[in-house]
């Protein structure tokens, strides 16, 4: 579990030169990032991804649908091909609007610019048939910041009386200042323009926003086209309310247009060749009714339409127009998050604590299960509240904070590794100098062969022979536990040993067994907690007399020259002997006891630790434990000196496989010379020593 303390701890140990390397690019690319939310990076990822997936989300869940008193017309393939035309005579327009107009209240909308050259005679026709009846048309124009040679754009008059009909008195909104970055405004031409009620632009950029409303270099102020007629458009404290309802754009004046899918607007959308024709017979058209809003899109044939890009994918520019209404009169306008930059640095700090705290396979697993966190309550907001939470660039640094945070921790656990590797390989030096190496006493008469393998680097195996006098001693340990702990624990008893060892050559008196294992005992003792077991092998090279103590160690095993030896049991060839005595460190008062074994020449003793019978074979029907070297002795026992440790350390290989041991396997091997002509070899034979070679 992560705390400060931990956290304070792991930043620590991160050694300084990764801070140039990492982390100070890791912030400063948290800051970029930051920047980039604010960029059309950002409007990209969105667009691309978030966008598409939000609204399909909530068009599964919770189905939009357009306003009842939407009604749109389009200009299709039919009309242009009944009238053998891609437009009506401005006459004819002039008829279609006096006849929708009939129909009390209906307010229209015409996505066409009118900007062809009218001759005046056009444009008096034009306004003699519309009449009133223009108070409640609007059409489109565009802004642009740059000027368009040849063309006239709309008079600073004709924008500033627009103005008017948008916010009838501008002395109640002084926060309505000129802007610096005014657009030039086109459209119809200033002779027919006065024709209509009012125009506004309908620019779309394909982002899935809008601009609410943009300032002309005149100072006037120019609304979206689809806002006018929507109802009571008003400002408040610098924020558009539209119907008394705010219009949730960012700070830099753009809003996220609500879309429905494609086919909510294909359902509502009819062909304007009926209306044209009604018009001119002065007919009913029946699917309008008093108070609708109506539509006319006059490019919508092939080859013309102005597509747009939409969360629902490519649709007509038009659509983007209806929508916009639709959420005028429904306030339904979506809500977005201007600043997502504290997302984005709560996320990077987030995505380097869970790296911190966790093991890489379980930090990646945590960061997905966090970003599908995220974006399930993203899209439950934006489903239920309308609110867009914008998740991608967090989600991007959440994913660069884990990154950068596993490579700390694996840059940092690598230097740990190679610090350890080389402590451990000092260790694993020094206690090479712990163990005897392959020796025998100056008259060859015995000798003794061993070898050990560690279960890790360093282990707690541990054993030695030595010469003092008349008299070879051989001894094994066994720590509990392996690796540098338990490598500790035998140096110790190296030392106790050494000095035992010196004691004894600078003319001490020959010591038992034993008294060994006592003064050994008080030094694991006063270690606490430690465990060790032992036993001491003290063989007379005249008399061959052998004294043994044992401290909890694994029975030692006597195999003797021949087959026949009365000391073996019946079809064995080796005898094991069971003396246990106590672990050194169990008890500061623990006695060990002598045994005198009688051996003969051409005796052999195994010494062994527990890992050689203990560890786990590779196969489960294998045989193991004592039944398995038991075995393995009737097959081996012909082999001398090296070559039997050598083939039982080949078996044991075989055995456990590539499984990795659990502990320590020490074998070290003990021969008595069969070359001295004072022993008879029957005698050897009939030798009966089954009183001190304990069953």
């Amino acid at each position: 579990m992560l705390t400060a303390e931990s956290l304070s701890k792991f930043l620590r140990r991160i050694p300084k030169r990764l801070y140039w390397t990492l982390i100070f690019p890791f912030l400063a690319a948290i800051i970029v990032l930051q920047y980039l939310s604010f960029t059309p990076i950002q409007e990209f990822i969105d667009r691309k991804l978030f966008h598409p997936l939000l609204f399909t989300f909530r068009e599964y869940f919770a189905p939009q649908s357009l306003d009842p008193r939407i009604k749109i017309f389009a200009l299709d393939d039919r009309t242009v091909a009944s009238l053998k035309s891609f437009d009506i005579p401005l006459e004819d327009w002039g008829l279609v609007i006096s006849h929708l107009a009939k129909k009390k209240g209906v307010h229209i909308f015409i996505d066409k610019l009118f900007d062809k050259k009218y001759s005046q005679d056009e444009v008096n026709g034009f306004k003699r048939i519309v009449g009133s009846a223009s108070r409640d048309v609007t059409i489109i124009s565009f802004a642009t910041k740059v000027r368009i040679p040849f063309r006239n754009a709309i008079s600073r008059e004709t924008l500033l009386g627009n103005e008017n009909t948008f916010f009838k008195d501008r002395q109640n909104f002084p926060q309505l200042t000129t802007k610096e970055d005014g657009h030039y405004i086109y459209g119809a031409g200033d002779n027919l323009i006065s024709g209509f009620g009012s125009f506004g632009f309908a620019n779309y950029s394909g982002s899935n926003f809008a601009r609410a409303y943009i300032w002309s270099l005149d100072g006037a102020l120019v609304p979206h086209a689809a806002l006018f007629n929507a109802g009571n458009l008003s400002f408040k404290e610098n924020e558009l309310l539209v119907n008394q309802k705010k219009v949730n754009a960012k700070t830099d004046g753009r809003f996220l247009i609500n879309f429905a899918s494609a086919s909510i607007y294909k359902m509502r959308t009819y062909s304007f060749l009926a209306v044209i024709d009604r018009a001119k017979k002065n007919l009913d058209i029946t699917v309008i009714s008093p108070g609708d809003f109506v539509f006319i899109l006059p490019a919508m044939y092939t080859g013309n339409t102005d597509f747009s890009e939409t969360p629902f994918g490519t649709m007509p520019g038009g659509y983007s127009s209806v929508a916009i209404l639709n959420s005028a009169l429904n306030g339904t306008w979506l809500k977005t998050l201007d600043d997502p930059g504290f997302f984005v640095c709560i996320a990077g700090f987030l995505g380097f604590v869970i790296s911190a705290s966790l093991s890489p396979p379980l930090a990646f697993l945590l960061m997905f299960l966090t970003i599908l966190i995220l974006a399930i309550v993203s899209l439950s907001i934006f489903t239920i509240f309308g609110v867009v939470i914008s998740i991608i660039l967090p989600c991007v640094v959440l994913c660069f904070g884990v990154v950068l945070g596993t490579v700390l921790s694996s840059t940092i656990v690598a230097i740990e590794d190679q610090r350890m590797k080389r402590e451990l390989d000092v260790a694993r030096t020094v206690q090479k100098t712990f163990f005897s190496e392959h020796s025998s006493d100056i008259l060859n008469l015995v000798k003794v062969d061993g070898v050990f393998l560690p279960a890790s680097e360093c282990g707690g195996d541990w054993w030695t022979s030595f010469v003092d006098g008349d008299f070879y001693y051989v001894m094994i340990g066994d720590a509990l536990g392996h690796g540098v702990p338990a490598a500790l624990m035998t140096a110790t008893i190296y030392s106790g040993v050494k000095i035992i060892e010196d004691e004894l050559r600078s003319g001490g008196k020959h010591i038992l067994p034993s008294e060994i294992l006592t003064k050994l005992n008080k030094v694991v003792f006063g270690m606490q907690s430690v465990y060790i077991t032992f036993q001491v092998f003290r063989i007379n090279k005249i008399t061959l007399e052998c004294v043994f103590a044992n401290a909890g160690h694994c029975p030692p095993i006597i195999i003797p020259l021949y087959q026949d030896d009365k000391r073996l049991p019946k079809g064995r060839r080796g005898k094991m002997i069971t003396h246990p005595g106590n672990v050194l460190g169990s008890d500061v008062e623990s006695k060990f006891i002598d045994h005198n074994i009688a051996v003969a020449r051409g005796d052999r003793i195994l010494l062994y630790s527990d890992g050689l019978i203990e560890n786990e074979a590779s196969s489960k029907t294998a045989v193991s434990g004592k039944l398995w070297l038991s075995g393995l002795i009737n097959l081996v026992d012909q082999e001398i000196g090296g070559a039997f440790k050598d083939l039982i350390l080949s078996e044991y290989s075989k055995r456990i496989g590539l499984i990795s041991p659990n502990d320590d396997v020490t074998i070290v091997v003990v021969d008595i010379s069969q070359d001295d002509s004072n022993q008879d070899p029957d005698v050897i034979r009939k030798l009966d020593i089954s009183t001190t070679v304990t069953t």
